[in-house]
Formats: structure tokens, sequence, C-alpha cells
């Protein structure tokens, strides 16, 4: 029996472990890696991945995905820049409706014109990356809102940076909508059987443009945050976003094919990825290397989430 307990509490746990694993690890072979101001870097370099996880685990849990999120964050701050005249933040707040609303045409041409989540995202990461590449000129371009560097580099108690702590705010309360609310149970039961979902009344198009807009406003956000550390927008920023948030979603366990995760378990496989890299790093890996290993660890992962899942089928 207790044997048994102890084999679920590590299925259940690995990507905690392997975490811990790596930075023990790194203790002995790099003791800077646990130094608090690394330990807080890390956490705040997974902070902006960690806020569009939220959405990206919405969809997925419904069985959709969006690859446009790194080009729509990049949406997002280059509207803030090229917005700073309007004054008063309203810059902001154009962006991240800018981002929400990108977010939404996913939604419609997914939910109701029924084209797949993979072909329409495709799509809008391409024209959102052209759009912001026509805007800055395929150059680099400035902001001169200083006032939001005491946010970018500021931090709570002197401690923890104001990113990680909005990433946090966010992870808790987007938390409790998808476990604890009607929501919630709605969106995996569409994961799980769609047709199911629509014979008890679940309004199944509605809920996907929520979820594609959710994440549109997310990625608004995370713009946000990156304009804060930044202050610029360049076509070239957020290129492999997208690809980072769906593997760290994939690693915490959620389904591609929709039903199954959670918001917590997709932040532990975001972490995991960005303490990954972090060590990688420290320990003078070439970054072709780190994508080799990365991609094999995702491998590995989704593979023991599989042989375990058809085990207990058998059981």
């Amino acid at each position: 029996m207790k044997a048994g307990r102890l084999a679920a509490v590590l299925r259940e746990q690995k990507i905690l472990l392997i975490i811990l694993g790596i930075v023990v690890v790194l203790a002995v072979a790099r003791p800077v890696f646990v130094s608090t101001e690394n330990l807080f870097n890390i956490l705040f370099q997974v902070s902006i991945t960690s806020i569009i996880g939220i959405g990206m685990t919405f969809l997925m849990i419904g069985a959709d995905f969006d690859l446009s999120v790194g080009s729509n964050m990049v949406f997002a701050t280059t509207v803030a820049i090229l917005l700073e005249g309007l004054g008063g933040g309203l810059n902001l707040v154009a962006a991240v409706l800018a981002a929400t609303v990108a977010g939404f045409v996913n939604g419609v041409f997914v939910a109701k014109l029924k084209i797949n989540s993979f072909i329409t995202t495709l799509s809008m990461m391409f024209f959102l990356r052209g759009l912001v590449l026509v805007f800055t000129n395929k150059k680099t371009i400035s902001g001169s809102a200083e006032h939001l560097f005491a946010f970018g580099y500021g931090s709570l108690f002197g401690v923890i940076p104001y990113p990680v702590v909005a990433a946090a705010v966010l992870l808790v309360i987007f938390g409790l909508v998808l476990s604890r609310t009607v929501l919630g149970r709605n969106l995996y039961a569409l994961g799980s059987n769609v047709k199911a979902a629509r014979m008890f009344g679940i309004e199944v198009a509605g809920l996907k443009i929520f979820a594609f807009s959710l994440t549109g406003f997310l990625c608004g956000l995370s713009g946000i945050v990156l304009l804060s550390r930044l202050n610029s927008a360049s076509g070239t920023y957020g290129m492999d976003t997208g690809l980072d948030v769906i593997s760290g979603v994939l690693l915490g366990g959620v389904s591609l094919t929709g039903g199954e995760g959670s918001i917590f378990k997709a932040f532990q496989g975001i972490l995991l990825l960005g303490v990954l890299s972090n060590a990688m790093i420290a320990l003078h890996i070439t970054p072709y290397l780190q994508q080799v290993i990365k991609g094999l660890l995702l491998i590995a992962v989704v593979s023991l989430d599989s042989y375990q899942a058809k085990a207990a089928e058998y059981r």
C-alpha cells in the first residue's frame, strides 16, 4: 500500500522532483545558481510565459491551442509604443484591447467558421508579425514611458519583482476560475467530448471564443510586462514564445486532446523550462545543444504521460 502511494506521489509530482533535482545538482556545480538574485531572475523570466500560459491552458483543456501568442504579445508592445502620445495610460489600454481583438478573431474563425486552430493561429501569427515589421519598419523602436520601469524593475518589499507578483496573482485567480466555477467545468466538458457538451446545453462556440479572447488579453498583459523591462519593440521579439508556452504547458500535463490539466501544473512545466534554460546557461551549454536537450525532455515527459495513461486503462 505504501509503495503504491509513493509511486502515485512520484507520478503526480514528477515535474517538481525534476526541478528539485536540477537545483540540487546546480547548487553543487554552480553555487551562484541558488543565490536569491538568480532564483528571482528565473521567476521573472518565466513570468511572461506563465501569464500567456494561463490562456494556453484554457485553450488546450478545451482541445484548442494558439500559435500566434508570441506575435500577439509583441504586437501589443508595438501598439503601446506607437500610441504613447495618447497619454494617461490609454496606449496601454489600447495595446491590451488590440491583442484581445486578435484573440477574439482567432476564436471566431475557429468556433464560427470551423477552421481548425492550427491553420487559424498560424495565419494570425504571420499576420501580426507582418504588422509589427511594417509598423516598426523592420527596426527596433523605443518607447519613452520611463514610468513603466518602476513596475518592470521594481519589487515588492525590495525582494519579489512586480512582474512575478502580477503573474502569481493571475495564476491564482484563473486557477480558481478553472477549478471552482461553472465556466471551468464547462471547459473540461468541452475538451473531453464536444458532442456531449452540446447535448448538455453548453454554448460551445461562445466558450471557444472566450478562451481565445482571454488568451489574447493575457498576451496583451505580457506585452506590457515586456515593455516595462525592454522599453522597445521589434519584429524579432517573441519568436519562440509560442512554442515555449505550448511546450511548458504540455510538460505540466495538460493534454493536447483536451479535458485534462490545471493552471498550476502548467506553471510547473513552464517553470521547469525556465530552470532548465538558466541551468544550461550556467553550465555554458551552447544554445543549439540547449534546444536538443529541451526537445528530448519534452518527448520523454510526454511519452511517460502517454504510457501511464495507457497503463491506467488496462488496470
